[in-house]
């Protein structure tokens, strides 16, 4: 047998073992992803709007989408994790973002789920740096129209300093 024909009658099995494997995998679930939340950043004028996927291998821990805002059109997208925190009831955050010049940013939070606020602060991806920090509070999505799918922020704010 050539190798030609070898390889070739490998790749038909390993496209049958594929086909067997996502056969008997389960089910995707519409419900792990769980309802945006959706946050202004006060003192500032930011908004985000956050996407969260829930794991059953790891409970109280979810995967974070997210999108964040300045009122002057200035936009990232950026991933990251909320678990519980060591201090319950807060839930802790972090996210990571680049801009469309290639700066990266990381973003921390610990929300209160019982007054839906808690302390955010951006650093410099690069250097680690802290260099804005405020008041987190949870809105609702339909609040502003800079927090919807198609809006643009509603109010002006400051771009983030490189």
């Amino acid at each position: 047998m050539s190798r030609t024909t070898a390889l070739k009658g490998l790749g038909q099995i390993t496209l049958a073992a594929l086909g067997m494997v996502l056969a008997a995998a389960p089910p995707a679930r519409a419900d792990v992803e769980m309802a945006s939340q959706c946050f202004y950043l006060s003192p500032y004028t930011y908004t985000m709007r956050v996407v969260r996927i829930a794991s059953d291998q790891t409970p109280g821990v979810q995967a974070l989408f997210v999108r964040f805002r300045t009122g002057s059109g200035f936009q990232m997208l950026g991933t990251g994790v909320r678990a519980n925190s060591l201090t319950p009831p807060m839930k802790d955050m972090v996210v990571s973002f680049t801009d469309n010049g290639g700066y990266s940013y990381r973003w921390t939070a610990s929300l209160d789920p019982t007054t839906s606020t808690g302390p955010w602060t951006f650093y410099d991806g690069n250097g680690g740096s802290a260099f804005l920090s405020g008041t987190l509070l949870k809105v609702p999505c339909d609040a502003d129209p800079g927090l919807t799918e198609a809006g643009e922020p509603g109010s002006d704010g400051p771009g983030l300093p490189r």
